[in-house]
């Protein structure tokens, strides 16, 4: 069952990847960065898209909780470039995330 499905892309102003406002996001980095999640509801599976620019350029933080799917070790994040995609999701409430790379674009 789908419910509340949120197809809107908000620009993230902070570090904040808020599920409750959306699941797409889009962050232009201007300094350093950790990323944080919220909006998760137990019980519900969530999911997340976040397009980075300037990922080659500052340092990226990422949640403890995220799990990386496709690198040699699950807590190794991916060396980003200029314009980079990252998805994931959650089935516990955001307790831990399984996350993946998407590449870069133009």
């Amino acid at each position: 069952q789908i419910a509340a499905y949120n197809e809107k892309l908000q620009s993230v102003a902070a570090a904040n990847l808020n599920l409750a406002a959306s699941n797409f996001f889009k962050k232009i980095l201007s300094a350093n960065i950790t990323f944080t999640m919220s909006g998760a509801t137990s019980g519900q599976a969530h999911s997340f898209t976040l397009e980075i620019e300037g990922g080659n350029t500052y340092s990226v933080t990422w949640p403890v909780s995220f799990r990386w799917m496709n690198t040699t070790g699950s807590t190794i994040p991916p060396i980003l470039t200029s314009k980079h995609v990252i998805s994931g999701y959650t089935i516990d409430g955001g307790a831990s995330w399984r996350v993946w790379d998407n590449g870069s674009f133009v």
